[in-house]
């Protein structure tokens, strides 16, 4: 009786949310995510545009590129811009979780990933993004955490943006500093 906890699902076959009871155990069920252990437990029930809206905060992260430097105009600055995304990741790691956005900046405005997409003159611009995406992981914090770092693409106002969902880690993560940068 003492061990029954509640949770919600988004069920994606009848696009609902469906309330569920279970047992609570010493170890951690894959896909049951009790809210006050991980961040992510009841936030998919929400559309990422709403999440957006409400802002950034504990558990919810925006950055404008994953390697675009603003003030440099290229790539060629991307080690600064990288360490910011790797440390919100990493933040992320050792707390609740996460999600964190690519393409929007910091005050909500989705921006998209075409500054990211134009650094390559590849066609397939997502593809290019994902293993930039998994460079930067590998760089700053190893890759033995890729399970726990999950990316999706989705379009909000005719704009692609990058979804990074980020599970709490069960031991401490910490960033690689690079001296040659």
């Amino acid at each position: 009786k003492n061990y029954i906890r509640e949770a919600s699902f988004f069920n994606w076959v009848s696009q609902s949310v469906d309330d569920i009871e279970y047992l609570e155990t010493p170890f951690k069920w894959a896909g049951l995510h009790d809210p006050t252990n991980s961040a992510l437990g009841l936030i998919e029930v929400n559309n990422y545009e709403n999440i957006i809206q409400n802002g950034e905060g504990e558990t919810i992260e925006f950055k404008p590129t994953l390697s675009y430097h603003f003030h440099i105009k290229t790539w060629e600055g991307k080690y600064d811009v990288n360490y910011k995304i790797s440390k919100a990741i990493c933040a992320f790691l050792n707390s609740k979780g996460g999600i964190l956005f690519i393409g929007v900046k910091d005050n909500g405005d989705i921006q998209g990933l075409d500054f990211d997409f134009n650094l390559t003159g590849k066609d397939n611009k997502i593809d290019y993004f994902k293993l930039d995406f998994d460079r930067v992981l590998e760089s700053f914090i190893g890759f033995s955490i890729k399970p726990l770092v999950n990316i999706e693409f989705t379009e909000i106002n005719d704009k692609k943006i990058c979804v990074v969902k980020v599970e709490p880690s069960n031991k401490p993560v910490f960033l690689i500093l690079q001296d040659n940068q």
